[in-house]
């Protein structure tokens, strides 16, 4: 799908675009775990050892440079989809622009605080 067809589409149907490519993405991202634990399940057995060993053993090897990916914490979101959540960085999602196209304000959709 072309951008120009994106920005025709309805706000509803851009949300359920945005369902439909986070559902198919998790299970990629789930069929690629799978994937990686059989190799290492197979690497096990081939060396004789446990799973939990062989990955003590290969601990050792990883990167000390590799740093953890962790999601950002979500600070904004949607008044009435709370799954729909935003972060503050990087480009908006299209519900934040479309918030303050109607004249809303970006301070309406921040996440109460927790620590209160």
């Amino acid at each position: 799908m072309t951008p120009e067809e994106l920005q025709k589409l309805p706000s509803n149907e851009l949300r359920d675009l945005l369902k439909r490519v986070d559902r198919r993405l998790d299970q990629m991202e789930a069929s690629e775990l799978d994937e990686a634990i059989q190799t290492l399940q197979r690497t096990a057995v081939r060396r004789r050892k446990g799973l939990v060993e062989l990955v003590l053993e290969l601990a050792p090897f990883a990167s000390k440079t590799m740093k953890v990916q962790r999601r950002p914490v979500a600070k904004f979101q949607h008044p009435d989809q709370p799954e729909l959540v935003w972060s503050g960085k990087g480009r908006p999602p299209f519900w934040v622009m479309e918030h303050e196209q109607n004249g809303g304000d970006r301070d309406d959709l921040l996440i109460p605080s927790r620590d209160n």
